[in-house]
């Protein structure tokens, strides 16, 4: 099984990374925060889900073992396969996820493309056991949180609230985020493009 991988970056895709490893190309799918990080890089490397079935075989990769870790978990419940759960870690960050989870906030996780409500609802249920022990990462003793991805994630769910479609917005939310911009800021932007269209 393979869990690391190291080489020359050849190709990036916001899907996927094609790595070369003494002489050979390996295909590893990846989602698109992860692809931002390896812009402007030559070489990289992943922690590495080794995905095995019986039409072939799939390479997973993530920058820390952290977030391969919590992808297994992912995997492990019902209905969730590799893909889905890339979308999940793309769109949500792991503390807004772990906090979704604890409070079965269900609308939280359907701002994430390819999650419906059953799918939420799935989720909440089956994750709640297998996160019970899943400690947030502590800086001085406070629960780190990703900023933008907080700030996207609020702007998303106050454009759903006012009855736009989360997987339709999301990307778009992306795109219009800038370092340093708050939610309401981002809000009124993103509104600003909207009326545009």
């Amino acid at each position: 099984m393979i869990g690391y991988i190291e080489g020359d970056i050849k190709q990036v895709d916001l899907d996927r990374c094609l790595l070369l490893v003494h002489g050979v190309g390996y295909e590893v799918f990846i989602h698109a925060k992860t692809s931002s990080l390896t812009m402007g890089q030559s070489r990289f490397a992943f922690f590495v889900h080794h995905h095995i079935r019986e039409d072939g075989q799939l390479l997973f990769g993530f920058p820390t073992i952290r977030e391969r870790d919590l992808f297994r978990v992912l995997i492990s419940c019902q209905g969730v396969g590799p893909k889905l759960a890339l979308l999940i870690l793309d769109g949500i960050s792991e503390e807004v996820l772990l906090r979704a989870v604890e409070e079965k906030d269900t609308a939280r996780l359907t701002c994430i493309k390819g999650v419906g409500a059953r799918m939420a609802e799935r989720l909440v249920i089956e994750l709640k056991p297998k996160l019970a022990k899943w400690q947030p990462i502590l800086l001085n003793g406070v629960a780190m949180a990703d900023p933008s991805s907080t700030v996207i994630e609020d702007v998303v769910r106050a454009l759903t609230q006012l009855g736009y479609q989360p997987g339709s917005v999301m990307d778009k939310v992306r795109e219009l985020f800038e370092p340093g911009l708050g939610s309401d800021a981002l809000l009124k932007k993103c509104l600003q493009s909207f009326a545009k269209v």
